[in-house]
């Protein structure tokens, strides 16, 4: 864990880091957010899980309940999603069981990835 904050720590400033909300339960998405989250970035935002979210949509609409927590959806273009899928396919070992329909258009896992959303609490500010 040292060495992964350590590694973002040393990063060229940026205007965001995002990290996992860690929906899924997965062991290196947990330690993906807990590093960002002792780098204290000012503007640390998380994003969703997918597909995991979108299998259990109580899991985010519980986030959404809670008044502290912002969220932004942002649709991608055609180039985004094609990057986008570029990226989900060089998991080959974990496509088929993540996305079993595939991600032809119209299909439940490109509905899925065409959007993001992105997280972040609320800053309290005191006067």
């Amino acid at each position: 864990m040292a060495a992964i904050v350590a590694r973002l720590a040393a990063l060229p400033p940026a205007n965001r880091l995002v990290a996992p909300l860690s929906i899924g339960g997965h062991v290196d998405h947990q330690i993906g957010r807990r590093a960002a989250e002792a780098c204290a970035h000012p503007r640390l935002s998380y994003y969703a899980d997918q597909p995991y979210c979108d299998r259990d949509p109580a899991l985010l609409e519980d986030l959404r309940a809670q008044p502290d927590w912002n969220e932004e959806r942002v649709q991608l273009d055609d180039a985004g999603l094609a990057a986008k899928l570029a990226a989900v396919r060089a998991y080959a070992s974990q496509v088929a069981k993540l996305y079993p329909a595939g991600f032809e258009p119209g299909s439940p896992g490109w509905q899925t990835l065409r959007g993001e959303s992105f997280w972040r609490k609320r800053q309290v500010v005191f006067c």
